[in-house]
């Protein structure tokens, strides 16, 4: 499972917001924060966040 400091620093790293990333995985921004804090254990939301984190730090195609 993903650790929830290297989800933070790679959701701020990539400047993507807690309700963007919430949204965008059908969560609550609350809930990802936990996550992040340590203070909620989700795997697999963990998993789903790191997975598209990574989707959002890759270059678009033209």
């Amino acid at each position: 499972m993903p650790a929830g400091a290297d989800l933070r620093a790679a959701r701020t790293t990539a400047r993507i917001s807690l309700a963007t990333a919430a949204e965008a995985l059908g969560t609550w921004p609350t809930r990802l924060s936990q996550l992040e804090r340590s203070l909620h254990h989700n795997a697999e939301l963990a998993t789903r966040y790191q997975l598209w984190l990574n989707g959002q730090s890759r270059p678009q195609a033209a």
